[in-house]
């Protein structure tokens, strides 16, 4: 029989693999303390690794912090204890989750620890696959009213963004991004773009998840640590004026030319009512994490937009879309090519 500080050891291990915006793992496991067939472990909030400028609410840190425990939770199953959360304290980011683990025969679990391995994010093309959208879809909402139930999350609904507005929404996000230094500074304070970088193949978005080849990753690195770079981050107008210019200039390249490439699905992810507790947050990572992991088994994956939910002209356009809070927005398909880099992780 594996010991109880195995399984858990194990299981935070894997949970390591689980997303979070940036690649800034904020989440920060205790040490457990185990009663026999009983443990108890608490998981807090790096503060460090927070994001003030992106996420102010501390939506996406709970949503993270929810996909943490799920993949956890999933991992423990995996060699026969169950997980729970007993409890949550404090508010985001000083907030604390305390979970009971024990051992349990038999958990009627779906997913495993190699199926948390294989899950990847990937910001390279990706084409559609309706009829695999679909079906995955199907097969997340149809475990929902029975967590729902057991975990306390409010009624999750999924919307789709038409292409048409979707080209419209994404300009929108990046100009708000270019109107905050910020909301600058914070991003490429989380760049990897440098193998040399002291935090490459720990944590932040390198760039090879980037999709950026290693020349022109070198020379972006070089120019970002530059004094007349620091000087044009604090100069938003400049940023501002700039992409509404190259995004003028994209919609003219492209007036008449036949579209070759068919666009990912576009999906938002909604909560009615909006969650009001920290928990229901975590509770919603949680589904977004199982979700996620389904579209993986039907070969897709996701590149996540969580820009567009700050702005208030794209968050009013997504409240309305599924009449109620969006929490999580993200392109699905199939990548091309098919193998993705892995993003780096500190555990």
């Amino acid at each position: 029989m594996t010991p109880l500080h195995e399984i858990i050891d194990t299981a935070v291990t894997t949970a390591a693999r689980a997303p979070s915006v940036h690649n800034t793992q904020p989440w920060e496991p205790g040490t457990p303390v185990i009663d026999g067939d009983e443990a108890w472990l608490e998981v807090g909030v790096d503060p460090s690794r927070t994001l003030p400028a992106a996420d102010p609410s501390h939506m996406d840190l709970l949503l993270g912090l929810g996909c943490w425990i799920e993949s956890f939770a999933i991992a423990a199953a995996a060699q026969g204890a169950r997980a729970d959360v007993v409890a949550v304290t404090g508010t985001a980011p000083d907030i604390t989750v305390a979970l009971r683990v024990r051992r349990e025969a038999g958990i009627d679990e779906i997913f495993t620890a190699t199926d948390i391995r294989h899950r990847q994010v990937d910001r390279g093309r990706l084409e559609p696959d309706p009829a695999a959208l679909q079906a995955a879809l199907g097969d997340a909402e149809a475990e929902w009213p029975a967590r729902r139930a057991t975990h306390g999350y409010p009624e999750v609904v999924v919307g789709m963004v038409p292409e048409s507005m979707w080209s419209r929404l994404a300009p929108i996000a990046g100009r708000h991004l270019a109107g905050s230094p910020a909301l600058i500074r914070e991003t490429i304070a989380w760049l990897r773009l440098d193998p040399a970088h002291p935090r490459h193949g720990l944590d932040g978005l390198s760039a090879e998840t980037l999709r950026i080849p290693p020349r022109r990753a070198r020379l972006a690195a070089r120019l970002l640590r530059s004094r007349p770079a620091g000087m044009l981050i604090d100069h938003a107008g400049f940023w501002h004026r700039a992409l509404h210019r190259v995004h003028r200039m994209s919609a003219r390249a492209s007036a008449g030319v036949p579209r070759r490439k068919r666009p990912p699905a576009r999906l938002v992810l909604g909560a009615r009512p909006g969650p009001v507790t920290p928990g229901e947050w975590i509770g919603l990572g949680r589904v977004l994490m199982r979700l996620w992991l389904t579209l993986d088994r039907y070969g897709l994956r996701v590149s996540v937009h969580s820009e567009l939910k700050n702005p208030p002209d794209t968050a009013r356009f997504l409240r309305r879309l599924v009449d109620g809070e969006p929490f999580a927005v993200f392109s699905v398909g199939r990548s091309v090519p098919e193998e993705v880099p892995r993003s780096a992780r500190r555990f």
